[in-house]
């Protein structure tokens, strides 16, 4: 099974979760409503990846979430 990301969107995510957690401490946010943000911006991310599968798979023509190999 090959994985079906790409290394531009690691990077992407990398950076992210690192201007998140900086721009947080900065605004000195207790831990708990750091790691609140944290999963809603992993849950965003999560749902916009499954949508843009989705509709790639849909205009392709396949059904369900088939990654091309």
């Amino acid at each position: 099974m090959t994985p079906a990301g790409h290394y531009t969107g690691t990077v992407f995510g990398v950076l992210l979760i690192v201007l998140l957690q900086s721009m947080l401490s900065v605004l000195q946010m207790p831990e708990a409503g750091r790691q609140i943000i944290y999963g809603g911006v992993l849950l965003v991310c999560f749902s916009f990846t499954v949508g843009a599968l989705a509709f790639v798979n849909k205009k392709e023509g396949r059904s369900g979430f088939q990654v091309n190999r």
